[in-house]
């Protein structure tokens, strides 16, 4: 009986040794230490977004998924992507995001279009194309398209033609 008295004296005692070395390591060997561990697996600073990457994330915020990046001009001061309504059934839910450098400052109309193409651009210009639908016209089917000419004035954007 002694002896087992005995061992359990031992290791309680050899456990209170081990947590009072412990606890009397000081604060600083711990920070230390902590900071030696999450430094090599500390993340990166996060990057700045480009300004293709930041168009993308605003036409994406506004509920719509563009349709291309290859529009979108860097070169330009007038810069345009065209999207489509996340989740459209059908793709015939369309607008113009339009962006001066990094800076976005609007779409092209206040409603979606059921067909929009990019024509091309000058650095303060861009040309889209829109479907004309007559009556009882299909959403995949317009009977004419029209271009229209959007110009950044250096204030708001400006359609230099009727939109339809």
């Amino acid at each position: 009986m002694p002896i087992l008295s005995s061992s359990i004296l031992t290791i309680a005692v050899a456990a209170a040794v081990a947590t009072t070395a412990a606890a009397s390591l000081p604060a600083s060997d711990v920070t230390a230490q902590a900071a030696r561990s999450s430094a090599p697996g500390a993340a990166a600073p996060a990057r700045a977004l480009s300004p293709l990457q930041q168009a993308v994330a605003r036409v994406r915020a506004e509920g719509y998924t563009p349709r291309s990046t290859r529009q979108y001009k860097p070169w330009a001061k007038l810069r345009v992507l065209v999207g489509t309504a996340t989740g459209s059934a059908t793709g015939h839910n369309l607008r113009a995001f339009f962006f001066v450098g990094r800076r976005y400052i609007g779409t092209d109309k206040s409603s979606p279009s059921g067909t929009l193409g990019y024509v091309g651009q000058t650095s303060t210009r861009v040309r889209l194309r829109y479907g004309v639908y007559g009556p009882g016209s299909a959403d995949c089917c317009p009977t004419s398209h029209r271009t229209v000419r959007f110009q950044y004035d250096g204030k708001r954007l400006v359609a230099l033609d009727r939109i339809p």
